[in-house]
């Protein structure tokens, strides 16, 4: 027999529920819908991605001011392979002298960890290392928060000041060095609007199931941190750069 707190994991299993005829997605996934033809809302909005190029890449570059450091551009980097490519293509390819920067959350895999000597020893790359000193106590938190009333839609706040701390710690970082120009991988396959649909089945929207389960379960404001709960979950990379600038 499953656990009641177990059985409030995941949305509630419909045995009608309908396949995506393309991509196989549930009928019980958040916000889905079919047409005549069985294909989801989501399949239909896809949009086959598209690149401007290595051209534009480079004339985006060269459109930054220099800054007065000594490096040409900061990269953040975990050692996983899209942030790897990039810091070997900014240096090898575009021939730039980047400082590498990682943002160690406490629970680094030992192989990102060796990745990450392998690549700056490869390319000959400074490499920070800035250590997320308050992150295990977020997890803790959060996952103490979680497991007192389990809720699908808060699973992301496991990992929460994450994104924060990559950001920033790039940020950071090219402010004490004089570093204008900052370059990131981001692939759009990592996106997760499911967890934004999971909220927004709560409360109406994105920042109302939020709010909701918040105030439902106060336990991870006490336990993790308000502030960094609420930026954390609601950012965008823009703002998240905003503001780290705006606190200095």
């Amino acid at each position: 027999m499953v656990p009641v707190t177990e059985q409030r994991l995941m949305p509630t299993p419909n045995p009608k529920a309908t396949l995506c005829t393309r991509c196989v997605l549930p009928g019980n996934y958040p916000g889905i819908t079919f047409d005549a033809d069985g294909v989801c809302n989501y399949c239909r909005a896809h949009r086959k991605q598209t690149y401007s190029g290595e051209q534009a890449l480079r004339e985006r570059i060269a459109s930054v001011p220099r800054g007065h450091g000594s490096y040409d551009c900061v990269v953040p980097i975990s050692g996983g392979k899209d942030s790897t490519y990039v810091l070997y293509y900014v240096t090898q390819v575009l021939k730039l002298k980047a400082l590498a920067v990682n943002y160690d959350n406490g629970f680094t895999h030992p192989m990102a960890q060796e990745n990450l000597r392998r690549i700056v020893d490869k390319v000959g790359a400074e490499l920070i290392v800035v250590k997320g000193i308050e992150q295990r106590r977020r997890f803790a938190g959060n996952l103490r928060a979680y497991l007192a009333r389990p809720s699908v839609a808060m699973v992301p706040m496991m990992c929460t000041g994450c994104r924060i701390g990559i950001v920033g710690s790039a940020c950071k970082a090219a402010r004490e060095r004089g570093v204008s120009l900052i370059i990131m991988g981001w692939s759009p396959i990592e996106d997760t609007p499911f967890k934004g649909e999971f909220l927004a089945q709560d409360g109406g929207s994105t920042i109302g199931g939020l709010a909701k389960n918040v105030i439902v379960n106060p336990r991870y404001l006490v336990y993790g941190g308000p502030a960094t709960q609420v930026i954390d979950y609601l950012h965008t990379t823009a703002s998240a750069k905003a503001l780290l600038r705006r606190s200095g």
